[in-house]
């Protein structure tokens, strides 16, 4: 082989291994190109199973979510059935004739009723929070009353486990407040109720402060402390978590669901303020929290020095605490006060002062030997505090010229003390005073709603105005009537069956000018009937409907409508729209003085008694929120609101009964009217919150919401209707026996 041959073969081997190492590395990056891609299969199956779980688990929580809400809406409705029969029958009976005894001791079963409601909706409550679908109800009410009222409801509860429940009020705080009490109410009793139930021995004491006011609104400021068991410092900036307990031994020991705290704090924040806690372990602690309420009245000096200094009081208790607060309240009114514990007492003999108040500390020895036959104060004429329950005392025997349950309360106090000294008072939260208003020349007023609860509502008020009210039930039946008569003003619903507001007035504006209608009906025998009879002439026209939203309003004015009223109606607001159509005639007559009744100084301020306060919102004492309703917008009495009630009844089954059809046939349209009408009806009636859900059922029907939340949101207010009108035949039933 040749030199030549030898190197081209040497160069065909080089060139085959070249080759040979060059498939290698094509061969290997093809490996792990195909690995790559058999991984990136791999991690997208997984993502997509990944995707399918997380929409699976999504679907499951949503279900359970919606089966847990159900469940809560049917436990709280099962609970709701027994509590409102009770609540009802308890009406009944505190409006026969019972003894004072018996009217405190079945208030206060009502009031317990209402708290425990109250506390069962507590989670929904929490629910409603976090979703942001919680608003407050802001009314203009009586704080005193009203803390006075939640303490009071708790006295029982204090009495059984040998506590002192004190309820310290500055005297002269104002009183007329505007925010929501209902939730004010909430916080109080989830405050109280955990201080009774953590505090072994000692007393649980109740405070409050009104700030200075800075322009329409002022700060409250309360206080609840106890001598309780305290909380540990590494617990305190826990306690207002979701859940949460001090520890397990608690939740043992003193049960609770840990939600108290929890909603108290986000209740007080919706309120503009904030909750704060110091505690001392063994010792007890104190809650502070404040609120952002609008303030209505100046503060309270209605009795301020009424007795003149014109006798001297003995104050006897052992607890420091009762004598301060009714030395507060004695130097207040213009008494002056010695004090001393029931030791201290043993040797005098009381004849420097004219009268005694004297606390029996439950049933101490000492302080019930003061006033045996031979006791020191025995011949002392005497006001005695003891503990709800206890009949040991009674009024009238021997010195004892009443006897008052604690915890203490004002009014019941003075009411007590005006009758030792022969004193005739007037106290405003069991007289209230009539709101006096500008009379009117009386109208012929043409009175337009679909819902027959609402016109006999508005009709009655109207009618104790003054004011003559001819009805009409839609749009049609105003065109009918206006062809044949005139009318001084009308007030207009705007969405009715037949022919809603809007239409209607549209009609009657373009008839008055002489122009063609807006409508298809104007070739009509009505319209032109209508033409003939108003061309050239103006009749005012008020919107009267539920909405509030400022696009209404615009529309309502732009319609050629003169004014507008929002649902329920108020009795200045109506006042005032008639001003503007109306001319005021002379002064309404002064009522009648009584000679034998001293004046005394009055708040110019309407008063919201502790009877007419709303019990809790949450579904619950319909009926009484009625009346509270109907005589602080209307100034109706009892037996005036009702017949109204009576005809709520009836338009509610009809709208409940609607209702239920709808669900059944899947008309969201008819749906939207029921929920509509139940709105209106509940909005006029007081019961705000429940009006308010029957609008959501309405603007999610508007709004073509889905099938299935439809069909829920309805459900839910079924449930609603189902218990007020539960109530409502309780109620009735009991008026008739």
């Amino acid at each position: 082989m040749s030199i030549r041959q030898k190197s081209s073969a040497h160069d065909l081997e080089s060139e085959l291994r070249a080759c040979r190492k060059e498939l290698r590395e094509l061969k290997s990056r093809l490996d792990e190109r195909g690995l790559a891609l058999n991984l990136q299969h791999e991690d997208a199956a997984g993502l997509t199973q990944l995707v399918a779980e997380l929409d699976r688990a999504k679907q499951q929580a949503e279900s359970a979510s919606r089966m847990k809400s159900q469940f809560l809406a049917n436990f709280s409705h099962e609970i709701r059935t027994p509590m409102n029969a009770i609540i009802g029958m308890t009406d009944v009976v505190l409006n026969t004739k019972v003894t004072p005894e018996q009217h405190r001791a079945l208030t206060i079963v009502k009031n317990a009723s209402e708290s425990l409601l109250n506390l069962i909706n507590g989670v929904l409550d929490l629910s409603k929070i976090e979703a942001g679908q919680f608003a407050l109800e802001v009314r203009p009410f009586d704080l005193r009353a009203e803390v006075e009222r939640t303490v009071s409801t708790l006295g029982l509860t204090a009495a059984e486990k040998g506590l002192e429940l004190i309820c310290r009020l500055p005297p002269d705080m104002p009183r007329h407040m505007q925010g929501d009490p209902i939730r004010l109410r909430q916080v109080l009793m989830n405050l109280l109720g955990n201080a009774l139930k953590f505090t072994p021995s000692g007393h649980v004491c109740c405070s409050c402060q009104v700030e200075p006011k800075a322009g329409d609104d002022c700060v409250v400021r309360f206080r609840i402390e106890d001598t309780g068991i305290g909380i540990p410092a590494d617990k305190l900036g826990t306690i207002f978590e979701d859940f949460t307990q001090v520890d397990s031994s608690s939740t043992r020991v003193y049960g609770g669901t840990g939600l108290g705290l929890s909603i108290s704090r986000k209740l007080v924040q919706l309120m503009g303020g904030d909750i704060f806690v110091q505690s001392t372990p063994g010792q007890g602690s104190a809650f502070e929290f404040h609120a952002r309420l609008g303030q209505v009245s100046l503060p309270d000096t209605a009795h301020a020095q009424i007795f003149d200094h014109a006798a001297t009081v003995l104050v006897v208790a052992n607890n420091p605490l009762i004598r301060t607060q009714v030395k507060e309240l004695l130097a207040f009114w213009g008494l002056d006060t010695e004090d001393a514990d029931c030791m201290e007492c043993m040797g005098r003999d009381g004849k420097n002062v004219d009268l005694a108040i004297m606390d029996t500390d439950f049933g101490d020895f000492a302080c019930m030997e003061l006033m045996l036959s031979g006791g020191a104060l025995h011949e002392l004429p005497s006001i005695v505090l003891t503990q709800l329950g206890d009949t040991s005392i009674t009024s009238g025997a021997g010195q004892v010229k009443a006897v008052l349950t604690k915890p203490l309360l004002q009014d019941e106090l003075l009411r007590a003390l005006a009758r030792v000294f022969g004193l005739r008072l007037h106290l405003p939260d069991n007289q209230p005073t009539e709101r006096s208003l500008p009379r009117l020349r009386p109208l012929e007023i043409l009175l337009v709603d679909d819902v027959s609860t609402n016109r006999e509502l508005a009709g009655l008020l109207l009618g104790k105005m003054g004011h003559t009210v001819h009805e009409a039930s839609d749009g049609l039946d105003v065109l009918t009537m206006i062809s044949r008569r005139a009318y001084d003003l009308i007030f207009m619903d705007l969405q009715m069956p037949v022919m809603d507001g809007f239409t209607a007035t549209g009609i009657i504006r373009a008839c008055e000018q002489g122009l063609p209608a807006p409508t298809d009906m104007d070739d009509s025998f009505l319209v032109r009937a209508v033409r003939e009879k108003v061309h050239g002439t103006y009749t005012p026209i008020v919107a009267m409907t539920a909405h509030a939203l400022l696009e209404d309003k615009e529309r309502c004015l732009g319609i050629g409508m003169d004014g507008y009223l929002t649902k329920p109606l108020r009795l200045e607001e109506v006042h005032a729209v008639l001003s503007r159509f109306s001319d005021t005639l002379d002064s309404p007559p002064e009522p009648e003085k009584n000679p034998d009744q001293p004046e005394t100084p009055s708040d110019p301020i309407p008063t919201f008694s502790g009877q007419q306060a709303a019990p809790a919102s949450g579904a619950t004492g319909y009926v009484e929120r009625m009346l509270a309703a109907l005589s602080a917008q209307y100034e109706l009495d009892r037996e005036e609101a009702m017949p109204l009630i009576h005809s709520l009844a009836e338009t509610l089954t009809t709208h409940e009964q609607g209702l239920k059809s709808c669900l059944e046939a899947a008309a969201a349209d008819k749906l939207m009217h029921h929920a509509h009408g139940i709105k209106g009806v509940l909005l006029n009636m007081g019961l705000t919150e429940e009006g308010l859900a029957a609008k959501k059922v309405e603007e999610s029907a508007r709004a073509g919401a889905s099938p299935e939340n439809l069909r829920q949101e309805a459900e839910s207010l079924l449930l609603t209707t189902g218990g007020i009108l539960e109530e409502l035949h309780i109620a009735l039933a009991g008026e008739h026996t």
